[in-house]
């Protein structure tokens, strides 16, 4: 019996055994949701940067958020790496642009790097209807990023099986992050890791679905001609938006995307009644929307700085007070023996 069917039986076994949940409610809820500590310890990137032994390094393929690093760090480009900050956002401005709306999709066309989908204008759009027009629409994109999370309603396995019921029968799998594990979803809705799985050695015949929370430093070798969705959120910066468009790591030489504005988004672009949203609007967006995060960030950074200002000097201040206290009581000790040296002699 497989663990899952035994866990289905178990479960409809003892739902209603309140032993069972009794002990399930003492050992693994409670313990952890009502969890308390003594004190509560305070940090932030000026603790981690801070001076130590050894250097303190880290990479980004983007470097918007430089402003915001603690004065402690320097950020050191690579002159001859310089390039790939704009690479993207040059490739994406120098694109022709198609835009298809949910309803109809008499509009397309072939673009070198990229286009512009728009989802309805409605206030809320459910997944599965974004899910199956994008897949029923494009059955040519074989990537689904979705940076803007579009379908967080649902479990990343939920959009994989979703996926893979209305894929073309060429399709014989998903790769996803199920529980932040690379997963293989075959057509046997059978999950392996994707290190085991045979799909591993045919990526031209999956799909690939990332979550938001991985929309980021995954690194997959995806076929030289993919195509992928890259949804858009709101408020969402330029290095949100070129880091997610950099899962396709030949994006511009052959590569595609498609980026996707549902309704909120698309309303704060702004273009204007009846024109199309194209890719440079998009990425003029997510510069405004860059420029206001920084603004915003800058006060926190400012008050996480001060913190940690105070919190240094305090501690300073109390390693050099405890070596005066020891300085203090060596030469107390010093004097007493002298003292008491200076009595046995008489």
């Amino acid at each position: 019996m497989a663990d899952s069917e035994l866990t289905h039986r178990l479960h409809d076994l003892f739902r209603y055994n309140m032993l069972v949940v009794n002990f399930w409610l003492e050992s693994f809820v409670l313990p952890y949701e009502t969890k308390q500590f003594p004190e509560k310890l305070f940090a932030s990137s000026w603790d981690l940067v801070s001076p130590k032994n050894h250097f303190t390094r880290g990479f980004s393929g983007t470097n918007d958020t430089r402003l915001l690093l603690p004065v402690s760090v320097s950020q050191e480009d690579l002159p001859e790496l310089k390039y790939t900050n704009a690479e993207v956002i040059a490739r994406l401005m120098t694109t022709t642009t198609t835009t298809t709306t949910i309803s109809e999709n008499n509009n397309k066309s072939n673009s070198n790097n990229a286009s512009v989908i728009s989802l309805p204008s409605i206030d809320e759009v459910d997944p599965d209807a974004i899910l199956k027009f994008l897949i029923t629409s494009y059955p040519e994109v074989t990537v689904l990023i979705d940076s803007g999370a579009l379908l967080v309603a649902k479990s990343n396995k939920q959009v994989a099986t979703s996926w893979l019921k209305i894929a073309p029968e060429n399709i014989k799998g998903v790769i996803f992050f199920d529980d932040n594990k690379l997963t293989a979803l075959d057509r046997t809705l059978h999950c392996t890791p994707f290190a085991l799985s045979p799909l591993r050695e045919r990526l031209d015949q999956v799909v690939v679905y990332l979550d938001d929370n991985h929309t980021r430093g995954t690194d997959l070798r995806l076929p030289a001609k993919a195509q992928a969705f890259v949804t858009l959120g709101p408020h969402m910066p330029k290095e949100k938006l070129t880091q997610a468009i950099m899962r396709m790591r030949q994006f511009g030489k052959g590569q595609r995307v498609h980026l996707v504005a549902p309704p909120e988004v698309a309303r704060k672009i702004n273009v204007g009644e009846g024109c199309t949203i194209t890719c440079k609007d998009v990425v003029e967006w997510s510069l405004r929307n860059t420029i206001s995060m920084l603004e915003g960030s800058l006060q926190q950074w400012a008050a996480q700085g001060a913190l940690y200002a105070r919190a240094e000097t305090a501690t300073h201040m109390l390693h050099h007070h405890h070596l005066l206290h020891n300085n203090n009581n060596n030469d107390n000790n010093n004097n007493n023996n002298n003292n008491n040296n200076n009595n046995n002699n008489d």
